[in-house]
């Protein structure tokens, strides 16, 4: 149940994440000159949003109970691989956020590091959109479809089908016990 909720969640947080890049041009003006105030706070509110999401996630994966014998495979080791990505991305992009959010609202460019706080959110968000879409189908939501990576178990001596949740369709399997299999439908 914790994983459903982790992948459930880290839907959200890609969201969240995407919008708060939309919202960045507001935020920074226009050729390093500060944007307007308005704009810097609803994106710095929206990436608080982001980061408050993605440690949620995160939490539902780390604390999620591990079954001895389990070994990770398939698309479910890219996805693991990818938290290496954004994990640090996301604490380096919130840091250099704050750092040039201040910069910003006294006045100056952003200059220092500060000024790769964009380059560290755009890497971030290629990791963490890479590490949903493996994992994730989205099906039947507003009219996406697709195919691809899933999330599933496979466990010694036990077959079946397990309904998770509503709008979502993970398939593959990507644990692998006795090779047996479990297919899981978020549906």
């Amino acid at each position: 149940r914790m994983l459903q909720i982790h992948q459930k969640l880290g839907m959200v947080t890609v969201a969240a994440l995407v919008v708060a890049i939309a919202t960045s041009g507001g935020a920074k003006g226009h050729h390093g000159l500060p944007g307007s105030p308005g704009g810097r706070n609803v994106h710095m509110a929206l990436g608080a949003t982001t980061a408050g999401l993605y440690a949620a996630t995160a939490y539902f994966d780390l604390a999620a109970p591990r079954m001895p014998g389990i070994h990770v495979r398939g698309p479910i080791r890219l996805h693991k691989a990818m938290a290496w990505i954004h994990g640090p991305g996301m604490v380096m992009t919130a840091v250099l956020g704050a750092m040039a959010y201040s910069q910003l609202n006294k006045g100056e460019r952003v200059h220092g590091i500060a000024k790769y706080h964009s380059d560290a959110a755009i890497v971030t968000a290629a990791a963490l959109g890479t590490a949903a879409v493996i994992c994730t189908e989205l099906s039947g939501v507003a009219g996406l479809g697709g195919s691809g990576g899933g999330c599933g178990l496979a466990i010694s001596g036990f077959s079946g089908s397990a309904g998770l949740g509503s709008g979502w369709r993970v398939r593959r399997c990507l644990y692998s016990a006795s090779g047996s299999n479990v297919n899981a439908h978020l549906g």
